[in-house]
């Protein structure tokens, strides 16, 4: 598989997991790199806060997408605009390669549904 194809299916994981409320598997199944940036509690609130305010994950769209190898490791970043029920939001994905496949590492999102009036 290339990049864009296991990045691709990574994102859909994690989207799938967001909608079915799975927030402690995608931290359980994260990089260590990933638990490490703060406590279980808070980066699950986190991503209850993300799944709240735009709902459902819908269509994603692949905008940009490197590698970068490093002695620590594989490294994709691919940023996404996707379409939730509640607006569109712009992902940045930081994704190791580990055992053929990509596990999480970093996370941003960035939506004009977060403002609140």
């Amino acid at each position: 598989m290339t990049g864009r194809e296991l990045s691709n299916a990574a994102a859909q994981r994690f989207h799938g997991e967001l909608n079915s409320e799975q927030y402690e598997q995608i931290y359980d199944e994260a990089d260590a790199g990933f638990r490490s940036s703060g406590k279980k509690e808070e980066l699950v609130k986190f991503l209850q806060a993300v799944h709240r305010k735009l709902g459902n994950a819908g269509t994603q769209t692949l905008s940009n997408i490197m590698v970068q190898s490093t002695p620590g490791g594989t490294f994709l970043i691919a940023t996404y605009t996707t379409k939730f029920d509640r607006g569109a939001a712009v992902e940045k994905f930081v994704w190791i390669k580990e055992s053929g496949r990509l596990v999480l590492r970093g996370y941003n999102v960035q939506s004009n549904t977060f403002i609140v009036d």
